[in-house]
C-alpha cells in the first residue's frame, strides 16, 4: 500500500520494481520468449546458467537491490546483460540498439521484430522451398495459424496448448527476471536451471521472489 501518485498507474507502473521488472519483463516477455524458443531452450529444466549484470545503470540510487527514493520510474533504463547458457550461446538483453532480436553466428545475422526480418538469410533465401503449410501447423501444435488471442480462445474451446504456453514461458521469464535481478544488484550471478535457484548468493535468491500483500496471495498447488 502506497500513496497515489500517478507515475505509479499505467502505463508507468511496468516501470516500478514494486510490480513488474521494468523493461526486462515488459518487452522482454516478447523477445526473450522467441529467442530462448529459436535457440531450443525452452524446455523445462534448460536456462542460462550465468547472467552477468554488471553492465546495467538505474534510474536512482539503490542500496542492497533496492531504490533508496521514491521517484517514478526505479527500474534499470540502461543495461547489457549477458546470460551464458551450457552450449557456449550467450544472449545479449540489452536496451541499447533496434527495439528487437538480432542473431549472430558463424554464417551471418538476422534481425526479426514485429515489423520486418532481415539479413543474409533472407537476402540469400536459405529458406526457398525448405518449409510448407504443414511447417506453419506443426508451429501452431496442429492448430491454425493466428494472432495470440484468438489462438488462446480456439485452445479453450478445443483443448490443446496454444503456440505460447505457459510451460516454455516459464523458462523465458525465469531470464527476464534473472536478468532484472543482476541488474538490481550489478554483479554476475550463476543460475541452476534444473532446481530453479540461484547459487551461492542469498541476496540475489531473496529477490527472485516477494512476499504477497496479505489477501493477494497466490494459491500454491
Amino acid at each position: 500500500m502506497v500513496d497515489y501518485i500517478k507515475q505509479r498507474c499505467p502505463s508507468q507502473l511496468r516501470w516500478w520494481y514494486e510490480y513488474s521488472g521494468g523493461k526486462f519483463t515488459d518487452w522482454g516477455a516478447h523477445h526473450v520468449d522467441i529467442a530462448t524458443w529459436a535457440i531450443g531452450a525452452d524446455v523445462e529444466g534448460m536456462g542460462p546458467t550465468i547472467i552477468d549484470g554488471t553492465d546495467a545503470k538505474q534510474p536512482v540510487p539503490f542500496k542492497n537491490g533496492f531504490p533508496t527514493v521514491d521517484n517514478a520510474c526505479n527500474s534499470a533504463n540502461a543495461y547489457a546483460v549477458i546470460c551464458r547458457f551450457p552450449n557456449g550461446i550467450e544472449m545479449n538483453v540489452t536496451s541499447r540498439g533496434e527495439n528487437g532480436i538480432l542473431f549472430e553466428g558463424d554464417k551471418g545475422r538476422l534481425f526479426v521484430n514485429r515489423g520486418k526480418i532481415t539479413g543474409k538469410p533472407i537476402e540469400e533465401k536459405w529458406d526457398a522451398k525448405h518449409f510448407d503449410a504443414s511447417d506453419l501447423l506443426r508451429l501452431y501444435k496442429q492448430k491454425p495459424a493466428e494472432g495470440h488471442k484468438n489462438n488462446f480462445y480456439r485452445c479453450i474451446s478445443e483443448g490443446g496448448l496454444p503456440v505460447s504456453d505457459v510451460y516454455t514461458h516459464v523458462q523465458a521469464m525465469n531470464t527476464c527476471h534473472l536478468a532484472a535481478i543482476a541488474a538490481r544488484l550489478g554483479r554476475k550471478m550463476k543460475w541452476d536451471p534444473k532446481a530453479e535457484r540461484i547459487v551461492g548468493d542469498e541476496q540475489a535468491q531473496g529477490l527472485f521472489a516477494r512476499q504477497s500483500r496479505h489477501g493477494y496471495e497466490i494459491p500454491r498447488v
